[in-house]
């Protein structure tokens, strides 16, 4: 997905920046005008200094004749199991994709 390695090892690959990065490389990649990725921890990992599930997401919108727009979103899960957490991910990074596809302005092009 072109994510920047020194960026991502610095985060573990866990960050609102490498989920923008990589919401802009599935542009490229698939050939779309919109990209949406996610990133996170699906359990705790207190040996990474991360106490609670926690997940980052990105939505890309590539226009013609001007640069990407991004949307994008973060939460965190305590209590919750790693598929509910899963779940939770999906539903709030689909939901950012509904809201900028109704927005006014999002029209191709």
């Amino acid at each position: 997905l072109g994510v920047d390695r020194e960026a991502a090892l610095a985060c573990n690959g866990v960050s609102a920046e490498i989920a923008r990065q990589m919401a802009l490389g599935v542009c490229g990649l698939m050939k779309a005008d919109i990209g949406l990725a996610t990133t996170g921890y699906a359990e705790a990992d207190p040996a990474k200094g991360v106490p609670a599930p926690k997940a980052h997401w990105a939505l890309c919108h590539v226009r013609s004749g001007g640069g990407p727009v991004f949307v994008d979103g973060f939460a965190e899960f305590p209590r919750l199991t790693r598929t509910e957490v899963q779940l939770r991910v999906s539903q709030s990074a689909l939901a950012t994709l509904v809201q900028h596809l109704g927005s006014p302005g999002t029209a191709r092009g």
